[in-house]
Parts: C-alpha cells; structure tokens; sequence
C-alpha cells in the first residue's frame, strides 16, 4: 500500500511538471497573461499566474466551474489589488465569464464598446473606483444576461446613453459619482426588473426627479444625492412598497414632504436634507415601523410644535431622527433600554459637527430643547406624562455637560440638553 501511495505521488509530480510542456496552458490561461501583460502590478498580486500551469483555475481572481468535461473560467475579482492600465479586453473573450470585477484599482482608459460586446456571457460587471474615462458605453444593454452594473467612482462624461432604456433584465445599475451631465433621463423608467439606482454626485443638468421613476416598483435603493434636482418629489415614490432607501439630499427640491411617503412600509432610510422643503413633517409617519435614520434637515420645515410622533424601534436597534442644526447618531449599547428615539428641536439651523471623540457619541441619549417659551413648557409635561407612563424614572444624562460645551456656538433657541425617554413619545 504504502509503494502504492509513492508511485501516485511520483506520478502527480511528472504530470504537473511535464503535462504543460506536453499539452500546454489552455487557451483561457492564454487570454489571462494577455490582460496581465496589459497590466502594471506593482504589488506582485498575479505573480502566481503561472504559464507553465494546465489551467488558469489556481490563479489568484480566477474562478472556475466544471462543464461539458472541462474547467472553464466563469469568474474574475480583481478587486483592490493595485492593478493599472488600460481595460483588458481579453478578459471579454472568456466565452463562459459571468462574473468581472475591477474594482478599486487604477484602471484608466476610455472603456470602448468594442471591448465589451464580447462579454455576452456576463452578469455580473464591477468597474467601480478606477479612473475610466469618456462616455459610458452605449453596448452594455446588448450583454442579455446583465444583471449587475457598477460604473460608479470613474470619470465616465456625458449623458447617459438612450440606449439605456433597453436593459432586459438590470437589476443593480451605479453610476454613482463621475462625470455624468444632462438631465436624469424618463427612459430609466421602463427598468421594471430595477433594484437598485444609483446616480448621486453627478453635474446633470437641472431637472426634476422623473415621474417614471415610480413604475420601478422592485426598487429598494434610490440613490439620488447631489443630482441638481430641482421641483417636487413627485407623490407617486409613495408606490414604491419595496424601497428600503431613499436619499434625495443636497438638491434643489421645494414645496413640501409628500403624505404619500408614509406608504413606504419597507423603508428603512429617508435622506431629504439640504433641499428647499417646506411646510411639515407628514403626520403619518409613525406608520413607518422599519425606519432607523430620517434626515430632513437644512430645509425650511416648520419647528416641531406640530408633535409628530415617530414609532419606537425595537430594543436592539439604532434610530437617528433629525430635522434641525444637531447631529447625534447613537448606536445600542451592551443593554439597550425598551426602546428609544432621537430627536432634536429647530430645523432650519446651521449644522454643528460634534467632536468624534464626544463620550456620549456611543450612549443612548436623545436631545431635547432648553428654551422656556410656554409652548415649550407643555411639550415638556407632555413628554414627561409619556415617560411616566412607560418608565419610572426619566434622568438627564451625565454628558448634558459636555454637550453642552460642544453647543457653545449655537444660538439660544437651538441649544439643547440630554434627557432619554420612552418611545412614541412626541419629538
């Protein structure tokens, strides 16, 4: 048995040093040193990119699966390894590739339509955080198995191809942060497989959020910060049942928070800071249980003598709720009390940054207003009656101090102290 064991071995051996001189590296080992070539590695990331090896299958990145007899590449992360140059458009001749990630690397050529068309195998496609340039290709609906699109982080300029408008089955497209300009085309509309649509941080053309957006009715992500959106936030988002996030901040949106909002039972996060909105919170949005962090701060929204009441997360979760100059974002703590909410007092006030070093930035504290205006008194005992009536203690906290030394700069009417009380208590 044991002469049995070394014979293998000895065999094993020969086969691995004499089966590449024999047989050679196999023709998608070959495409893979033709995109290495192409490729500045500074870090040796590829070094093991063997071409005395059969296959490319052991290689670093490099995935494979077994079909109709044979290895075939189906694979490639190349993610964040230091990698430079140009695209390597040898990797599209990979006929099985369904997965292709490039990202977070130096990859900084134009991105040609003739280099991706031969990836008709894709379906999932990463070139987020490179340096690519040009227009983005006008090919990728061609790629009918297209699933995942991340173009986000490069300097790809233009519009966004009407081209577009014919992806048969994208469920993930980022655009997030180039160079994009024109207007937020209607067409992406007609993306009803969409879960995701991501386009913040981008020079488009001023414009309002397109009425079509609402027909994506799979959508769960709605990325778009920083857009030059101008108008109002059509009503019908409200049709979006399946959205988790929504961040429509840093734009030019006016007139007032759509009630319709309150319909989105999935959400989770609701960014609408630095806009132009007005009037007050929608009342009903206590209906929406899921939500942790709603910012509408830096607009012109009415002060919080309107008690809208938020609903109380559960005990080991985290909530930031802010319409005013003060961020405090509190995550649980080893024993998180019943439940909680944040608050704070005035919107419309400039926003002061607290130090990261602040003790109470990881205690679960919410702020409450100081000033001593009548109105303000019977807030207090309305508060204080709901404490009462869930808790047999209500304490200010010991940081009260520090925060309010951080709040030095603020004027009378936006200072405020630390006090925790019970949920569904009025903000």
């Amino acid at each position: 048995m044991r002469r049995v064991v070394v014979l293998l071995s000895a065999l094993w051996v020969v086969l691995h040093l004499w089966l590449p001189m024999v047989f050679g590296l196999n023709q998608e080992g070959l495409y893979l040193l033709e995109a290495r070539g192409g490729l500045e590695d500074p870090g040796n990331a590829l070094l093991d990119w063997n071409p005395r090896d059969v296959t490319p299958c052991n290689w670093t990145g490099v995935a494979c699966t077994f079909a109709s007899g044979e290895f075939v590449v189906t694979a490639i992360d190349l993610g964040n390894l230091n990698l430079a140059g140009p695209f390597p458009a040898s990797l599209c001749r990979l006929p099985h590739l369904s997965f292709l990630s490039l990202a977070s690397n130096y990859i900084n050529s134009s991105l040609s339509s003739s280099f991706l068309s031969p990836c008709s195998s894709l379906i999932h496609l990463d070139l987020s955080q490179n340096l690519l340039v040009g227009p983005v290709p006008s090919v990728l609906p061609s790629l009918p198995l297209l699933r995942h699109l991340d173009l986000a982080g490069n300097n790809f300029s233009g519009p966004i191809p009407p081209s577009f408008a014919f992806f048969p089955a994208l469920e993930v497209l980022s655009l997030t942060s180039n160079l994009l300009n024109g207007s937020i085309p209607s067409f992406l509309g007609n993306l009803t497989s969409l879960r995701q649509l991501n386009l913040s941080y981008n020079p488009f053309a001023a414009g309002p959020i397109p009425p079509s957006i609402a027909n994506l009715t799979e959508l769960e992500t709605l990325w778009l910060a920083d857009c030059s959106l101008v108008g109002k936030i059509p009503p019908t988002l409200g049709h979006l049942s399946n959205l988790v996030d929504l961040d429509l901040s840093r734009n030019y949106l006016t007139g007032g928070i759509p009630e319709s909002l309150s319909s989105l039972k999935s959400v989770v996060q609701i960014e609408l800071y630095q806009n132009s909105l007005s009037g007050r919170l929608p009342s009903d949005l206590s209906n929406l249980t899921a939500l942790r962090r709603f910012d509408a701060s830096i607009n012109s929204l009415s002060d919080r003598s309107q008690k809208t009441f938020f609903p109380c997360p559960s005990s080991k979760t985290s909530t930031f709720i802010k319409t005013s100059s003060m961020v405090l974002f509190h995550p649980p703590p080893p024993r998180p009390p019943t439940c909680w909410n944040s608050a704070s007092s005035k919107t419309n006030s400039r926003v002061h940054s607290l130090p990261a070093s602040a003790p109470f930035r990881d205690s679960w504290s919410w702020t409450f207003p100081t000033t001593t205006s009548p109105e303000k008194s019977q807030e207090e005992s309305a508060v204080a009656t709901c404490c009462r009536s869930s808790s047999s203690s209500t304490t200010v906290s010991p940081e009260a101090s520090h925060l309010a030394s951080a709040n030095a700069g603020l004027s009378d009417a936006s200072a405020s102290a630390i006090t925790s009380f019970p949920a569904r208590c009025p903000l």
